[in-house]
Order: structure tokens, then sequence, then C-alpha cells
């Protein structure tokens, strides 16, 4: 089985604990008659964005974009309303899932940031 819909190389994954669902369908657009059953996880890529994936259905249901390097680490909140990534770009940024924003961008790094 294959996701694919990055423009570069997959350089990290994170699976959604059960209790992302909600706040994943909310970011998706979905509505509980059309929800999506998951599993989910994150992909993180050298093309820059993070995308979230239904891997039961095969399908991206939406990207972040803003960080201005690779991504190479990422990590769902327990409670699913956040993720927390970090880049090439020296930064550590948590994602709001709902609104797919980054709410904050630290930038307390001076060489790359590998893991989270």
């Amino acid at each position: 089985f294959e996701l694919r819909d990055h423009e570069h190389v997959v350089e990290c994954i994170a699976w959604a604990p059960e209790s992302a669902r909600a706040s994943i369908n909310a970011a998706a657009g979905a509505d509980n008659k059309g929800a999506h059953e998951g599993p989910f996880l994150a992909s993180g890529s050298r093309d820059k964005t993070i995308r979230v994936w239904d891997v039961g259905a095969g399908v991206c249901l939406f990207t972040l974009h803003g960080h201005d390097n690779w991504v190479r680490g990422i990590v769902f909140h327990p409670g699913g309303k956040f993720i927390v990534s970090v880049s090439d770009d020296k930064t550590l940024r948590v994602w709001d899932t709902r609104n797919k924003r980054a709410m904050k961008t630290l930038e307390a790094h001076l060489h790359f940031c590998t893991s989270v």
C-alpha cells in the first residue's frame, strides 16, 4: 500500500491517536455523515510540507504549509488538536489541526532540528 502526494522524499511520519479523529475530520471539512474513519497519519517531507492522510481510504485530507526547509520530525498532541513539527529551517512549529495553521513558531536552534 502506498500513499503518494508529496513532491519529494518523505522524511518522517507520525500515527495519529484515536482521539484525533474529531479534530482531523473537522480540519478536512467532513461532517458526521461524511466522516473519515482512518487510521490517520501525518507525513513530513523534503518538499517542506506536512500532509495528513486517511490511510484506510488512501487519500490526503489536507496539507500544512509553512516550513522553509525539509520537515524532519512530527508528532501529534495526545488529544489530536495539535501537531508539532521540526525542520531543517531551524524551527519548531505547533500547528492547530482545525484551522491548519502554525499557531506558534520557535526559532531557538542554531542548527537543523532533526527530531521531536
